[in-house]
């Protein structure tokens, strides 16, 4: 028997074991029966589910769905009736409830239906809720909770209102986050919910938080000792921080505003009071809740004013300084026009390349003991005020072509050297004038300084040298209190007789020396050592007297402009002549720079500035004419400045009067002139500083004005001064300008006038009376303008007056006011005549009276104002006898008042 195949028989196996289980032909096709007793079970996030077996099923599919009802989707396929559903992964079945069918399958018969639903239920392995959630509102809200075990991150939610739907509003994976998608004062309510895997967990305890109210913007408007203050009020703010300033170094106040929860307007306010009038102050506001204040507002700054003002003259500026009529000390001027550099009768000039400043000293004409040295920039022009001021409070020498503060710099040192003309010293200063008191003084019997009008530093040798009266002395750089020259160029050397400029070489080898007296420059060789040097005289330049005309300054430029030069300002010449440094006595200039057009008049100081190698050398002249000058280096002939630091256009020069038209808002300033005066217009309203005058008069009719007055009937201009004749008051039309001449002269033997010193008219009826006040004879008199002579109609004089210099007057319709340049003031009837006592008397320490220039009467407030020692002095109208002052305006450098010379109620 031949031995069977294998695959055959298990073919034929197959065969008979598929015909065993098909139907007979006759039996219909029925699918399987559907499953029973369908069993779930759970553990360790696996289900296992068990049935019964169905017919004819060959096989079964076990359906998972999340939700009863389906939809369902097979998960299992098996022939056995036991399945475990281990989830899609096969790591498990995620959390929440799941829902379970079986169907039976036959590849003959098809599926059979579902079997019926079952549900189970794995534990949830979503993380917790966070917890410790807290918002901390501020510009942002702040938010932050305690981490989830399981959690890859976290859900936020916000809302703008509470318990209401909340939206996710940031996914992120810290534990914290910074909200800054918010409005200012607006509230935000969170919650957080933690996320994995597993899902999304219950949302955490809501919290919520208070943003910060937006900065208000804020207004001020300064009154009557009071500043209102206002600002729009900023949503989520509950009260205000207001922080009021009083600069410069007054410290700060702060107020706490909360408004009426009632007042439904929509802003804030505050009225700040009392405070000073005249005192600036400056304001912010802050808006406050519960989560902290907002930025600052804008600063804001008002002053309390009265409504009233007096215009105070001062002759240092010159300038105007527009005061409140009611402010006290030393507080800045409302206002102030005229000349802001200060300079009066500059003279030394020197230059700090290193800082690039100008130094100046400045000693104003009258005033010598308001010299002081002031410091520009050096690029400053036209009407600039200084950075800086040094006082030199000490009675200073003006002498012709002299300056009475000779200056030098180091400025590697920081130090600045002044000789003292008057004090026959020499004082060192640091050159940031950050203390007012000389680092060291150089003075003394053994110094032999005499009348030191010239300063030069040999650097090189670090040595000072000094002309004197009739003598040049060397010390070393830093020699102090009272020692002996190292070295003196005598009186009895030929050729010096009176020094007045020094220029000494880098290297110290030549000394040049300018001598007005003699009209020549000196040129000597230095040899010796630096400790023992000795001088040669080398040459002189004396053949140029027309062009050497009184030498008042003198500057060495070495290496520069293909040459070496020397520059020399004449004071008498009011020029500045070049020289070559090799010039033989014969020699003419290389060049002079002379004329109309320059400006120089009377120079006193010259300084090279050499602070830019790379740009044309600029020469700096200070003048006579309160002005300082800058010039090319080649600069020659009839040509203007580059540029001049002034207060000229301002229409003030040497002013020694002033006068209110308060009817069309003017002031008036009387300025006195080499021949004649003029006055000067300005309006009220629009005084600024470097303000030009509206209009200007001049005339010659009268020489040293210093007094002016309008008329209260036709508002004419009256001024008075002194000429040869002993004094002259005259009248212009008020809108007289240019050249003009007096429509009423006041003069001659029969006017009694002598060395008039003040004028003020009133009106009696339709008759205009001018008082005059005469200061030489100690008399006030009176005219009447309708008299066709010069006589006086009546006259204020003899010993019963206690008139004692009077210098101004002050009138209203009932007193006569009269300061009294001793030290007081007396106050009369306004129809008093002749050798009558006065109605009262204010004088005595109290007071502080010491030497009146100006007075004036405030009606409103009853108050008189006395122009005094840099200052105003205010009293009570009625007060008299040795009383205290009601306040003052200045002195200090905030009021800008230094030498006080008129005051006039102006508002």
């Amino acid at each position: 028997m031949p031995a069977l195949d294998p695959s055959r028989l298990r073919l034929t196996v197959l065969v008979v074991f598929a015909l065993a289980l098909a139907p007979a032909c006759d039996e219909p096709a029925e699918p399987p029966s559907i499953p029973q007793n369908l069993v779930a079970t759970a553990k360790d996030r696996v289900v296992t589910l068990t049935w019964d077996r169905a017919e004819r099923a060959t096989g079964y599919a076990v359906l998972r769905a999340t939700k009863s009802g389906g939809p369902f989707k097979v998960v299992v396929r098996t022939t056995q009736t036991r399945a475990e559903d281990a989830g899609d992964s096969g790591e498990g079945l995620a959390g929440g409830t799941h829902y379970y069918v079986v169907q039976a399958v036959s590849a003959a018969f098809g599926d059979s239906e579902a079997s019926g639903e079952v549900a189970v239920t794995i534990e949830s392995l979503a993380p917790a809720a966070p917890t410790g959630l807290t918002a901390t509102g501020g510009k942002e809200v702040l938010l932050q909770w305690a981490p989830v075990t399981g959690a890859d991150s976290y859900l936020i939610h916000r809302s703008d209102k509470p318990g209401s739907v909340f939206e996710v509003f940031k996914a992120v994976t810290e534990t914290h986050h910074t909200d800054t998608e918010v409005e200012p004062g607006a509230t935000y309510f969170y919650a957080v919910k933690s996320h994995s895997a597993e899902g999304d967990s219950e949302p955490s305890t809501e919290v919520n938080a208070l943003t910060i109210p937006a900065a208000p913007t804020l207004q001020a408007d300064g009154q009557n000792r009071r500043v209102l203050l206002s600002w729009a009020k900023c949503p989520g703010a509950v009260s205000y921080r207001l922080v009021r300033s009083a600069p410069p170094d007054g410290g700060t106040t702060q107020f706490v505003v909360t408004p009426d929860a009632s007042d439904t307007s929509s802003h804030a306010s505050y009225t700040d009071q009392p405070l000073p009038n005249g005192q600036e102050f400056s304001y912010v506001v802050h808006a406050v809740n519960s989560s902290g204040e907002s930025e600052a507002s804008n600063q804001v700054q008002a002053k309390p004013v009265s409504g009233q003002e007096v215009c105070v003259l001062d002759t240092a500026g010159p300038s105007v300084a527009l005061f409140d009529a009611q402010q006290a000390g030393d507080l800045p001027p409302l206002r102030r026009f005229g000349g802001l550099t200060g300079l009066s009768a500059p003279a030394s000039v020197r230059i700090d390349p290193l800082a690039k400043e100008i130094y100046v000293s400045n000693s104003p004409a009258g005033a010598p003991e308001l010299s002081s040295v002031r410091v520009f920039a050096l690029d400053a022009t036209g009407n600039a005020a200084p950075g800086r001021v040094l006082p030199l409070l000490r009675q200073g020498a003006v002498a012709s072509g002299l300056s009475p503060f000779a200056l030098e710099i180091d400025p590697e040192a920081g130090e600045l050297f002044v000789a003292d003309f008057a004090a026959n010293q020499i004082d060192v200063y640091s050159a940031k004038f950050d203390t007012q008191v000389p680092l060291r003084s150089l003075k003394g019997p053994l110094t032999g300084l005499d009348q030191p009008r010239a300063l030069a530093l040999d650097k090189m040798n670090n040595r000072l040298f000094v002309a004197n009266a009739d003598s040049i002395t060397v010390y070393s750089k830093g020699a102090s209190d009272d020692v002996a020259p190292i070295a003196t160029i005598a009186a009895s050397t030929p050729g010096l007789s009176e020094p007045s400029a020094l220029a000494i070489d880098e290297a110290g080898k030549e000394l040049w020396v300018a001598d007005p007296e003699a009209r020549a420059l000196l040129v000597y060789v230095v040899g010796g050592t630096a400790e023992a040097p000795t001088f040669t005289l080398d040459r002189t330049l004396d053949q140029g007297t027309l062009h050497l005309d009184r030498p008042s300054a003198i500057a060495l430029v070495e290496h520069l402009a293909g040459g070496d030069e020397v520059l020399v300002a004449n004071y008498d010449g009011s020029s500045v002549t070049v020289y070559h440094r090799n010039a033989l006595p014969d020699d003419s200039p290389v060049r002079t720079l002379y004329g109309s057009a320059t400006g120089i008049a009377a120079p006193l100081g010259l300084a090279l500035d050499a602070s830019d190698p790379a740009a044309p050398r600029i020469v700096l002249s200070a003048s006579a004419e309160n002005r300082l000058s800058v010039f090319p280096l080649n600069a020659s002939g009839n040509v203007a400045p580059a540029r001049t630091i002034s207060g000229e256009a301002s229409g003030l020069s040497n002013p020694r009067g002033i006068a209110t038209d308060l009817q069309n808002k003017e002031v008036v300033i009387a300025n006195q002139r080499q021949e004649g005066f003029s006055l000067a217009v300005y309006a009220l309203t629009a005084a600024e500083a470097g303000a030009a005058p509206l209009r200007v008069l001049e005339s010659s009719s009268v020489l040293y004005v210093r007094a002016v007055a309008v008329s209260p009937k036709d508002w004419a201009l009256w001024a008075a001064g002194t000429d040869g004749a002993g004094g002259r008051v005259v009248a212009f039309a008020h809108d007289a300008t240019g050249p003009a001449a007096p429509r009423n002269t006041i003069g001659g033997e029969d006017s009694r006038l002598q060395e008039p010193s003040a004028v003020a008219v009133r009106l009696v009826g339709d008759q205009e009376e001018v008082f005059v006040a005469n200061r030489s004879a100690h008399s006030v008199t009176v005219y009447r303008v309708a008299d066709a002579g010069s006589s006086p109609v009546r006259e204020i004089a003899g010993a019963a007056t206690s008139l004692d210099n009077p210098v101004a007057l002050a009138l209203d319709g009932t007193e006569l006011f009269v300061a009294n340049a001793a030290g007081k003031v007396t106050v009369y009837a306004a129809s008093a005549e002749g050798d009558v006592a006065p109605l009262r008397v204010l004088s005595g320490p109290k007071t502080l009276l010491t030497a009146p220039t100006g007075i004036a009467l405030n009606p409103n407030s009853d108050e008189i104002f006395v122009a005094d020692d840099g200052r105003v002095l205010v009293f009570a109208r009625a007060a008299e006898g040795d009383v205290d002052f009601l306040r003052t305006i200045g002195p200090g450098p905030l009021s800008t008042l230094s030498a006080v010379s008129g005051v006039t109620v102006c508002k």
